[in-house]
């Protein structure tokens, strides 16, 4: 880093924990994919708290100028910046996600925006919906009753987008993006300097904090209470991952940058590293596709099985001796990589929902596991 680019602390997005790490991921994303600046670089201080640097940016202010920008550049037709036509909205209240397509559309969907809108269009139905993994979806009447509707196999999403309520992949984006719209200056300073929580504003399961049950709501009723800019800056996160597949027992297997599965759970934990030197976009790319992490099922003391179970980190200077009879790459070292910590999430299911995502506690450990228990 030189004097030329400074460094520019983002104190409200706090990495260690995922509404945090996320809105930094979408920082970089918005800077990076959809202005003018170049190089724009992100890391994470001792504290935990985002780093940006770059040509062109020298405060915070120059930051905000650039993402209200992005806002005001989404046409009132769009919720995703550069991208037209996806997601479908639903009309109504009632009936399937329309932005839920067969594999078969989903693949159609991406020569289209290849076509008509180029490839970083097309990039987001890789990163939104998978062509390669679905499932059985029986659609719902504009009545709920699903009696002889006919079940269709649908793409499936992304792990960042939870069901939750009504929610819909438009939603999902165009929720925040209109609370965003009413103040992007403002919004959005406070996103990365000082969070201002709003009523009203669910947080699309991306923020623990958001929902408030009613024995803690002033009017004794369960209402949402988020930080929009944040919100916003994490939907446009999911642009930095991706979607992929491998053999399951029943088929393919969804897998997505940053989530793993226990091999005895079918919960998916989100885990993540922060790092300290300055990474672009393609090296943060690099950087949340390294294969350093394993789940673990380990017993507790009491004989049942934690959860979402033991996350195994490498943070040995040297290598350990290959001891077990597998093809899995031998354990990288997170400090080669500048990796300072790791943290994880998992959703907070409720009776009717996926729930948002919690911070879980992880335990780190150098000792290899034995492959046969690893499913990351």
């Amino acid at each position: 880093m030189t004097t030329e680019h400074p460094p520019i602390t983002l104190p409200a997005l706090d990495g260690t924990h995922p509404l945090g790490f996320l809105a930094a991921l979408g920082t970089l994303a918005a800077l990076d994919l959809y202005t003018p600046l170049d190089h724009t670089r992100l890391s994470f201080n001792s504290a935990g708290q985002a780093v940006l640097s770059g040509p062109g940016l020298t405060g915070v202010e120059d930051v905000v100028r650039h993402l209200a920008a992005v806002v005001d550049g989404i046409g009132p037709h769009q919720v995703i910046p550069g991208v037209s036509g996806y997601p479908i909205p639903r009309q109504g209240t009632a009936g399937d996600d329309p932005s839920r397509l067969t594999r078969t559309d989903a693949v159609a969907l991406q020569r289209t925006l290849i076509t008509e809108q180029g490839h970083q269009a097309a990039a987001w139905v890789d990163s939104i919906l998978s062509i390669h993994c679905d499932s059985l979806k029986t659609p719902r009447s504009s009545t709920g009753d699903p009696a002889g509707a006919k079940p269709v196999k649908r793409a499936r999403l992304t792990p960042f987008i939870a069901r939750t309520g009504q929610q819909t992949v438009h939603s999902f984006f165009a929720t925040p993006l209109d609370a965003v719209r009413a103040d992007p200056t403002c919004l959005l300073t406070e996103a990365l300097t000082g969070w201002k929580r709003y009523e009203g504003i669910t947080g699309e399961g991306l923020d623990h904090h958001a929902p408030v049950p009613a024995h803690l709501s002033p009017d004794g009723k369960p209402n949402n209470w988020g930080v929009p800019g944040a919100t916003w800056l994490a939907t446009l996160s999911i642009a930095l991952t991706r979607l992929g597949a491998r053999a399951g027992i029943s088929g393919p297997e969804l897998t997505a940058t940053l989530w793993h599965r226990t091999a005895a759970s079918s919960t998916p934990v989100m885990v993540w590293p922060l790092w300290s030197p300055p990474l672009d976009r393609h090296a943060v790319d690099v950087m949340l596709s390294l294969p350093y992490i394993g789940l673990l099922d380990e017993p507790a003391a009491d004989g049942s099985l934690q959860t979402p179970g033991t996350v195994l980190v490498h943070l040995d200077a040297e290598p350990h001796e290959q001891d077990y009879d597998d093809d899995r790459p031998h354990p990288l070292h997170l400090a080669n990589y500048g990796i300072t910590s790791v943290h994880a999430a998992a959703r907070e299911r409720g009776k009717h929902n996926d729930g948002p995502l919690r911070p879980v506690r992880l335990t780190v450990t150098d000792t290899p596991a034995r492959a046969a228990a690893l499913r990351a």
